[in-house]
C-alpha cells in the first residue's frame, strides 16, 4: 500500500525546499546580499549631493538671486511716491518733478542698450559688483542732493546701473540644468516682480516716517550690503564671446531686426510698468 501523503506544512514553505528523489527536506539558506553595503553608501551619497542642489543650483543661491533682482529693480520706482515732497522741497512744479521719473527710466533704457551686452563680453560676477558699487554711490548722491539738477543726474546714473536685474536673470538661466531652468528662472522673476510691486509702498511708508532722503540713503545701504553676498556666492562665469564691444552692440541691432516681436513685448512691458501721473493740484513756479 502507498503510504499516506504527508500534509503540506506552510510553516516550512519559505525556509525549506523538497529535493526530488528524497523524502527528506533540506534547509536552503537565504543568500546574503553582497551589494547591501554598497547600496547604503550609494544612497547616502545621493542624499548628500541631491539634498543640497536638487535642481542643480542651491536653493539659497536661487533665493539670493531673486532678492537681488527685486531690490535692484525697485530703485526705478522709489521716486514715484516722493514727487509731492520733492516739489515742496525744491520749489518746482509738478511737471518738473515728473522729469525725475522720466530720466530714471531713460537711464534704465541706456543701461539695457549699453551695459547689459557687457554681460557677454566681461566676467559677470565682476560686472555685477561694479554696477552695484556705482548704484550705491549714485543713491548716496541722490540722498544728499542739494538741488534738483543733482538729483536728476544721480537718478539717471542709478537708473542705468539698476540693470543688474537683467544680468542676474540670464545668469540664473545659465547656471540651471535643462530640466529645471524654467522653474529657477520663474523664481528669480518672481523676486523681480515682487520688488516692482513693493517698491512704491515701501518708499511711501519710509518717506512718511523719516523723510524722502532716507529712501535713497537706505537703498544705498541695501545695495552695498547686497554686493557682498553676491560677490562671494556667485560662481565665476567666463565671458561667452571675445568679439569687440561694438560688434556686440551691432548684434543687438541685428537681433531687433530679426525678431521684431521682442520690441513689441518690451514696449508692452514698459507701458504696463510706467508710472502714473502725479496727483494733486499744481503748485506755482518759484
Amino acid at each position: 500500500m502507498r503510504a499516506a501523503r504527508k500534509p503540506f506544512d506552510h510553516r516550512h514553505s519559505s525556509s525549506a525546499s523538497q529535493v526530488p528523489g528524497s523524502s527528506a527536506t533540506k534547509k536552503v539558506p537565504c543568500p546574503s546580499h553582497p551589494i547591501s553595503a554598497h547600496s547604503g553608501s550609494r544612497t547616502s551619497h545621493r542624499a548628500a549631493t541631491g539634498a543640497d542642489a536638487p535642481h542643480g543650483v542651491p536653493g539659497r543661491l536661487v533665493a539670493l538671486l531673486a532678492v537681488a533682482s527685486g531690490m535692484t529693480v525697485a530703485n526705478l520706482y522709489y521716486a514715484q511716491p516722493l514727487l509731492a515732497s520733492l516739489r515742496d522741497v525744491f520749489h518746482i512744479t509738478t511737471a518738473t518733478a515728473g522729469v525725475l521719473i522720466t530720466l530714471t527710466q531713460v537711464g534704465y533704457v541706456i543701461g539695457m542698450l549699453f551695459l547689459v551686452p557687457l554681460g557677454d563680453r566681461l566676467e559677470k560676477r565682476g560686472l555685477i559688483t561694479a554696477l552695484l558699487t556705482v548704484t550705491t554711490l549714485a543713491l548716496v548722491a541722490a540722498g544728499l542732493a542739494t538741488g534738483f539738477p543733482m538729483l536728476l543726474v544721480a537718478s539717471l546714473i542709478s537708473g542705468g546701473t539698476s540693470v543688474v536685474a537683467q544680468i542676474l536673470v540670464p545668469f540664473a538661466a545659465s547656471l540651471a540644468p535643462d530640466h529645471a531652468r524654467g522653474r529657477i528662472v520663474g523664481r528669480v522673476m518672481s523676486g523681480l516682480l515682487t520688488g516692482i510691486l513693493l517698491s512704491r509702498t515701501l518708499s511711501s511708508l519710509v518717506s512718511d516716517i523719516a523723510g524722502w532722503r532716507v529712501v535713497y540713503l537706505g537703498s544705498a545701504v541695501l545695495m552695498a550690503l547686497l554686493a557682498v553676498p553676491l560677490r562671494f556666492a556667485l560662481p565665476k562665469h567666463a565671458p561667452t564671446t571675445t568679439v569687440p564691444y561694438h560688434h556686440v552692440l551691432r548684434s543687438t541691432v541685428t537681433l531687433v531686426r530679426t525678431h521684431p516681436c521682442c520690441c513689441v513685448a518690451a514696449s508692452t512691458r514698459r507701458r504696463c510698468s510706467a508710472p502714473s501721473a502725479p496727483s494733486g493740484p499744481p503748485s506755482p513756479t518759484s
